[in-house]
């Protein structure tokens, strides 16, 4: 016989409400949902332990593991704010949304507070980055080193940076030679805005110098190609100059004076800069303008003055910027230089031409750009742009012996835009994409004045030449664990060119289009080491130089060239980077090989293997070899790269860098053109007392006698070759109220030296001298 046990009604009751109590809380948390994540450094992209992780309007929170990674169970249904905060770092918000039963995992960000200037890139990537996370060769010169190195021109800072020698046709160029490859394989840009233009010469060029210093807050230098996020040109590696702001102050009107005087004693070289910085509420803006004057460069005892070598230069600069929001800025820019009578030296020494003038040399640039950032949201960052650039470049040309001078004049105008977003898709990715686009529209007149009537003939250029380029891209950074990372990316680029030219070539319309990827994997076994492995493809298509073009050059003339195509790069680097408390440090090797590269070659213009001026069908003296360009052209190019920074203790620092290149034509069976000798630095510096510094330093390059046929016939290169040197340099400076004073001897042996490729001399013993104030 079954028993039931027999309750007592108040037992009973109480038995029945703790079950239904249990059964209600069963069912809660069945319908509970939950939400985890893994919070990183929005620079470094490494885990953050120890973050404050809450749910806002709940008492729900936790903290980040060693790994970044946090969890919170339990959480209702519904929409929800997360907030994450550390010290160091800017609060981060996201919202999100949960169903019943739905777990969700979410990427955080944080930005830093505070990043030293020396450590960010926006080069490589298009999005902020520390460059020691960079998977590229990355060098970033900051502002506070274009004072301490004295010099007055954007090219001539770059010159202690690894693995750059800075070629100076004359005292007002400067072209930066990347892995060696130089001119037209390397890009240019403002902000990420391209300046390179459809009319980039072969060879050397002037165009970063007519970029004010001034006007710059850092410049960032990525060493290889950058073609899938910057597309054509940047083969050898693209220079991003960052432009200087006023910072955004909440408070009343504030106004701040900038004063920089700058002397060279080897040139007798005068730069006076002035500007003003003020804010108000939710706006910033800075206003400047320099002048140089720089007088006939004085080379080592053994050569001399050099004659003419002298020019001069005006500067106007302005940036606004407005702050809608604590994450959204919008700033206007303006730029312009005005660079007159700039002789062109090695034209003089050759003895080929009496006059050879720049003159004028102007940018003017304007552009509006955008960012929104959300560290932290699906959508991190947008950054667009539309931006106008107008150059003139002016030329009077007059052979020796003759009577007939030649004026040029090209006018080039751009307009262009862009849109870069990034964002954390998925867990451990990190997406960027975009797209640009830019229209170049050339005006081109040259005039041959004889007694004093002027004849117009056949521009550099066919008048009203147009060009344009488009692109789209697209990177995925992966993390597949805290110490590896994947990068891969691709691009799609698209090319037109039209212009009218003469019989009997008749309308000039091709167009070009390329894919360009990359793979990268970057490993840390260490928190203070980053190895690198990296496979990367270039590209350049032709441009209006290299198809239309009809004007003299340092050995012959270019004439108008049909059919090319894109010149291509595969370029295979290992590397490591180091990131330590005594000290920094990276050492890269690469090797790069190029196919259907354009080369220069005898060709035939109007019917004939010389320029005919005169049109008697003779070839007389004076008139050059009609040379055209064409697809046939197979290189390589292999080096290494290395710099380092120690801090010995709390006084002493040493800096070196050294670097060697090699470049093969497998075409030709001969060296490449233009290829740096070893070079390389060495300074140590003594810190004393926090506001005083004290620097000795010495600069070297081994000879360079691997000539190509190019090289031989170039009057910039001796026949033999150029001679190894090196020189013995001092300066020290001091920081106090507001003040800075930088004084330099550089080459203190007065020795008698050239880069290579250079046309002219280097300074010989140079006395040199900064001197600027802001107030505190």
């Amino acid at each position: 016989m079954n028993h039931v046990r027999d309750f007592p009604p108040v037992k009973r009751m109480i038995i029945i409400i703790a079950a239904v109590c249990l059964v209600c809380r069963a069912s809660a948390s069945e319908s509970k949902s939950s939400v985890s994540g893994t919070i990183l450094d929005l620079v470094t992209r490494q885990p953050v332990e120890g973050a404050t992780v809450i749910i806002s309007g709940t008492s729900l929170g936790t903290q980040s593991g060693s790994k970044g990674e946090f969890i919170l169970p339990s959480l209702a249904p519904g929409d929800h704010v997360i907030r994450v905060s550390m010290i160091g770092y800017n609060e981060s918000q996201r919202s999100f949304t949960l169903d019943e039963k739905d777990s969700r995992h979410l990427t955080v960000l944080l930005e830093p507070t505070t990043i030293p200037v020396d450590k960010i890139t926006v080069t490589a990537g298009r999005f902020r980055e520390e460059a020691f996370a960079s998977t590229q060769s990355v060098s970033i010169t900051a502002r506070d080193k274009f004072a301490s190195r004295s010099f007055s021109t954007t090219a001539e800072v770059l010159r202690e940076e690894p693995g750059i020698l800075v070629q100076k046709t004359t005292c007002g160029h400067g072209a930066p030679i990347l892995r060696g490859l130089i001119g037209k394989y390397v890009l240019l840009l403002y902000d990420g805005i391209r300046l390179n233009r459809p009319t980039f010469r072969f060879g050397a060029n002037q165009y970063l110098n007519t970029v004010d210093l001034e006007s710059l807050n850092r410049i960032e230098v990525v060493r290889g190609p950058s073609s899938v996020m910057y597309g054509s040109d940047a083969i050898a590696g693209a220079i991003n100059l960052i432009p200087e702001s006023a910072p955004l102050d909440n408070g009343g009107i504030a106004i701040t004076p900038y004063f920089a005087g700058r002397y060279s004693g080897a040139d007798d070289g005068r730069s006076i800069h002035l500007s003003l910085f003020g804010t108000h509420r939710h706006f910033s803006a800075s206003v400047g303008a320099t002048y140089k004057k720089i007088d006939d460069l004085r080379a080592g005892e053994e050569t001399g003055e050099q004659l003419p070598t002298g020019w001069e230069e005006t500067d106007f600069k302005t940036r606004i910027t407005y702050y809608p929001g604590s994450k959204t800025s919008l700033s206007l820019d303006y730029l312009a230089t005005r660079q007159n009578r700039v002789p062109r030296y090695d034209k003089y020494v050759s003895g080929d031409f009496q006059q050879y003038i720049y003159d004028p040399q102007d940018r003017n640039l304007l552009a509006l750009t955008s960012n929104f950032k959300q560290p932290g949201s699906f959508l991190n960052s947008v950054k667009t742009g539309i931006s106008y650039q107008h150059e003139v470049e002016g030329r009077t040309e007059q052979k020796a012996g003759s009577d007939a001078v030649t004026k040029t004049s090209d006018k080039i105008s751009t307009l262009g835009g862009f849109i870069q977003l990034s964002t954390p898709p998925l867990s451990g990715h990190w997406l960027s994409f975009g797209a640009e686009y830019y229209y170049d529209k050339i005006r081109s007149r040259t005039d041959k004045i004889i007694n004093g009537t002027a004849e117009r003939i056949r521009p550099t250029y066919p008048d009203d030449s147009r060009y344009r380029s488009a692109g789209i891209f697209l990177q995925d950074e992966w993390s597949l664990k805290n110490n590896l990372k994947l990068t891969a990316g691709i691009r799609y680029s698209l090319f037109g060119m039209i212009s009218p030219l003469e019989a009997p070539f008749g309308e000039f319309d091709e167009s070009y289009q390329d894919v360009t990827e990359s793979l990268a994997m970057s490993f840390r076994p260490v928190q203070s080491l980053n190895v690198i492995g990296r496979w990367s493809r270039g590209f350049r298509a032709p441009n209006l130089n290299d198809a239309v073009v009809l004007k003299y050059s340092s050995s012959g003339v270019d004439a108008p060239s049909i059919g090319l195509k894109p010149e291509h790069s595969n370029n295979y680097e290992i590397g490591m980077k180091v990131n330590s408390q005594r000290g920094t440090g990276s050492l890269f090797f690469y090797y790069n090989q190029l196919s259907g590269l354009i080369d220069r070659k005898p060709g035939i213009y109007d019917g004939k293997t010389f320029y005919d001026e005169n049109s008697n069908g003779i070839k007389e003296p004076g008139e050059f070899d009609i040379y055209q360009r064409y697809n046939v052209g197979s290189a390589r190019i292999y080096g290494f790269e290395f710099e380092s920074m120690v801090v010995l203790n709390d006084f002493w620092e040493l800096r070196t860098n050294c670097f060697w290149t090699r470049g093969e034509n497998g075409t030709e069976d001969e060296p490449m053109s233009r290829i740096p000798p070893l070079m390389g630095m060495a300074a140590v510096r003594l810190k004393p007392s926090p506001p005083v510094w004290i620097e000795l330093f010495v600069r070297l390059a081994g000879e360079q006698t691997r000539l190509s046929a190019r090289d031989i016939d170039d009057t910039r290169i001796d026949p033999g070759g150029t001679p190894g040197w090196h020189t013995v340099n001092f300066r020290a400076g001091f920081k106090l109220d507001g003040f800075f004073v930088s004084v330099s001897l550089e080459n203190i042996g007065d020795e008698t030296y050239k880069e290579h490729g250079s046309g002219i001399y280097s300074p010989g013993r140079n006395f040199m001298l900064t001197l600027s104030y802001k107030p505190m």
